[in-house]
């Protein structure tokens, strides 16, 4: 079967909130007036790290380096700044996302899926440096 995935950055932020809620077993918001899992996972700078360990990770692999040929480095600073971004508001944090929709953004990339299994490869890797690890199934769609 030849999957086709409508966007890496809509992908990658639903894949890791499932993950992060996997690690911490909490929802994103409060949930019974405990901390956010904002807060759980160490905040903005912690966030931060793993978005500046894992994508220059992805933008460099050989199978996926592809997708972010020719963006200048302001783009390139400017897409990081929208993942961390998003990860943070979604986490729970104080965070707002500015960018365009996602899906519209990542219209047209066609990510195959052993374009998606690597993508998924290189981002467990960051996140095991992280220390945050999640059930095998989680990581390949169905």
């Amino acid at each position: 079967m030849n999957w086709r995935f409508p966007g890496l950055l809509v992908l990658t932020a639903l894949w890791l909130a499932v993950a992060l809620l996997s690690f911490t077993g909490h929802a994103a918001t409060l949930d019974a007036g405990g901390p956010s899992l904002y807060h759980r996972l160490g905040g903005y700078d912690a966030i931060a790290g793993f978005v500046d360990t894992a994508f220059p990770r992805v933008a460099a692999h050989p199978q996926l380096n592809h997708l972010f040929r020719g963006h200048a480095q302001i783009s390139q600073l400017r897409q990081r700044q929208l993942i961390v971004d998003t990860l943070c508001h979604d986490s729970g944090g104080p965070c707002l996302y500015t960018g365009r929709d996602l899906r519209l953004v990542h219209v047209g990339l066609n990510i195959s899926a052993a374009e998606w299994k690597t993508f998924l490869g290189v981002l467990s890797k960051a996140m095991d440096l992280w220390q945050i690890h999640i059930p095998t199934p989680l990581l390949w769609p169905r």
